[in-house]
């Protein structure tokens, strides 16, 4: 008797953790990765070889983290390795899950060079959430949007002369319909991980070997060898440095 009271005091106690939450787990997802598929097809994989289920909810992107910090969430899809010290309850699945680079957009010629100083001269927007491009512009006077599309339309309004943005954001201008918009050069490329709250800390060796096992069998690069291209094609219809299209209109379209 005291032997079987003793193992239900231990299951009573196991961490919640070594659970899967009912439904599976909820993954955050910034709303500037949402568009392309490879983020929500590539965790769902991952997941899936571990042997759980797993949904997704896109959120602006500085709600998005705090959710998954806060443990409303049961993980973040893909930050950069510099947010530890901001977001402590959150723990990065070492292996990298994706490159993003980021670029000025403009209504007009796109400011010169491929740094950050190059911009010092332009009044800039910036998207909350983007926890490194807020770093590196926040010298500046930036002008805050709480999501790409608000970054894009503050820009059509004439709110600011760029948009700091990575190269998702042509999903987005394509699906909105927004017209033409001019891309200078990418002014610096950033590795993101997986992330996952810490009450789930016990996946990270499992979620580790099993990014590591699709990055050897390609299966990584396939899933985002599809996404790709739809950017690609997003970009030649609305980018005035590769269609050579005249000066944007600055009229904000009907939302």
């Amino acid at each position: 008797m005291a032997k079987r009271l003793a193992a239900l005091a231990v299951l009573l106690f196991l961490p919640a953790a070594a659970q899967q939450p009912p439904g599976g787990y909820v993954v955050s997802v910034p709303e500037g990765l949402s568009l392309p598929g490879f983020v929500q097809d590539a965790l769902a994989e991952t997941y899936r070889r571990i042997g759980l289920g797993v949904s997704f909810r896109t959120l602006p992107s500085a709600r998005s983290i705090d959710m998954a910090n806060a443990g409303e969430t049961d993980a973040e899809a893909a930050r950069t390795e510099y947010i530890a010290h901001d977001f402590p309850n959150l723990v990065r699945i070492p292996e990298p899950f994706l490159t993003v680079a980021y670029s000025a957009l403009s209504l007009g010629p796109p400011p010169a060079g491929s740094s950050w100083p190059d911009l010092r001269d332009h009044s800039v927007c910036v998207v909350l959430g983007n926890k490194m491009i807020e770093r590196r512009t926040q010298d500046m006077n930036p002008k805050y949007a709480h999501t790409v599309e608000a970054g894009l339309r503050m820009l059509m309004a004439g709110r600011c002369e760029v948009l700091v943005a990575s190269q998702f954001v042509w999903l987005i201008i394509d699906r909105l319909r927004l017209g033409r918009f001019c891309q200078g050069p990418p002014i610096e490329e950033f590795t993101l991980y997986h992330y996952v709250n810490r009450r789930h800390q016990d996946l990270v060796p499992r979620l580790t070997a099993t990014m590591q096992e699709m990055n050897r069998d390609g299966t990584i690069q396939r899933l985002l060898a599809a996404s790709v291209a739809p950017i690609e094609d997003a970009r030649k219809r609305h980018d005035c440095t590769l269609t050579g299209a005249d000066r944007p209109s600055r009229t904000v379209p009907p939302r």
